[in-house]
């Protein structure tokens, strides 16, 4: 009888062993963090290309000013559609999806020649609304966010309510669309980010 109350006074409590296992898990952590592994995901990640924006191609979602100064019927806002195209009064159906603003505006200038309706008409375009970002991850409230010129990592975050605890707070996982190709390169809290990026917010080390 002695002994079994002496084996169960020598056990360690459950709370004691599970205390024990997470320190002993944080160790290896911080040794394979060491070794470059542990899972992180921007591991392996190259910084993004510090290189000038390219003009900017519209895109589904996006709303625009049209101004044709020769008339203010065929002016006013709109919204691109899920098709990539964009209806017009008078001009009818055209497809912006893909396009800059200036070819959009060549575009639309072009069918009211064709139609008959001006000579030499005048068409500016401008983007009042663009693709959102995507803010993913270690922040308070993930999800998808109004993107303006100039915004960065850091000012994208804050739209998504700040960083979590758990947040790595100086590296970035940023993924955008490059000629026609998904990328995905390292960012830091003052990168630019431009319309329809995705930021993911990776965890910190322990």
């Amino acid at each position: 009888m002695a002994q079994h109350a002496m084996r169960e006074h020598d056990s360690p409590a459950p709370g004691a062993l599970a205390t024990a296992r997470r320190i002993a898990f944080r160790a290896l952590c911080v040794l394979a963090l060491a070794a470059g592994g542990c899972d992180d995901p921007t591991a392996g990640l190259k910084p993004l290309p510090d290189t000038a924006a390219p003009a900017y191609r519209l895109a589904a979602g996006d709303e625009l000013k049209v101004d044709t100064f020769a008339d203010r019927d065929v002016s006013g806002d709109f919204r691109i559609s899920e098709t990539g195209t964009i209806a017009l009064p008078l001009v009818g159906t055209l497809h912006a999806g893909g396009m800059t603003a200036t070819e959009l505006q060549k575009a639309i200038a072009e069918r009211l020649v064709q139609l008959k309706l001006f000579t030499n008409p005048s068409v500016s375009v401008e983007v009042l609304e663009y693709q959102p970002v995507y803010v993913l991850g270690n922040v308070n409230n993930p999800g998808r966010y109004r993107y303006t010129p100039g915004m960065t990592v850091l000012g994208a975050v804050a739209l998504a309510g700040g960083f979590a605890f758990s947040a790595a707070q100086d590296r970035f996982s940023v993924s955008r669309t490059e000629g026609g190709h998904k990328v995905e390169g390292l960012a830091t809290r003052l990168t630019t980010l431009r319309p329809g990026d995705v930021v993911e917010v990776v965890e910190k080390a322990i």
